[in-house]
């Protein structure tokens, strides 16, 4: 899947960071070759359920209608960052939820325990692991947040800064 803007797959603190798609481009990843096959294969489908469209779009969604929260003139957090980003963590908690049942896992204790030990006996595991963690971390996703709103400011000419315009800007293209 092609990261785009906004979407969580691009939660990883800069524009330039790798995606799930680079990581596995690094990698000549088949489980005959990279430690245990089952942990390989299971890292796999962890990658594709979190790479899915479904997941992606709800992300999506939760950036493009706050973006006007962002407030590129300043470094501070206001709280609704926070509150957003509690969001997010429920989104992915969502997510995780479907693969527990996509794997027919009895409990997130059930997932941690397969996640770490594909995470200690296999590179790729290690590396993608690594790679969802600080996709996750609330640096990320207000990076994100930023982002999304640097791409909506670009494509509609506007330049990104302070609150009046950005809330001009968001309005006139949501009627």
């Amino acid at each position: 899947m092609e990261s785009k803007a906004g979407s969580c797959d691009s939660f990883s603190g800069t524009e330039s960071s790798a995606t799930s798609e680079d990581i596995d481009a690094a990698y000549d990843w088949t489980a005959e070759e990279n430690g245990n096959d089952e942990d390989v294969e299971f890292v796999l489908r962890l990658s594709d359920h979190v790479d899915s469209t479904a997941f992606n779009e709800r992300c999506k969604e939760l950036l493009v209608e706050n973006m006007h929260l962002v407030d590129l003139s300043t470094d501070e957090h206001p709280h609704e960052y926070y509150e957003l980003y509690q969001e997010f963590q429920k989104i992915i908690e969502d997510m995780l939820e479907g693969f527990l049942v996509q794997e027919k896992l009895q409990s997130p204790s059930e997932l941690y325990r397969k996640v770490k030990r594909a995470y200690d006996n296999d590179e790729f595991a290690h590396e993608y692991v690594n790679f969802i963690l600080r996709a996750a971390e609330y640096e990320s996703f207000v990076e994100a947040l930023k982002n999304r709103w640097k791409s909506f400011a670009k494509e509609n000419n506007v330049m990104p800064t302070g609150e009046s315009e950005r809330a001009r800007v968001v309005e006139s293209k949501h009627k």
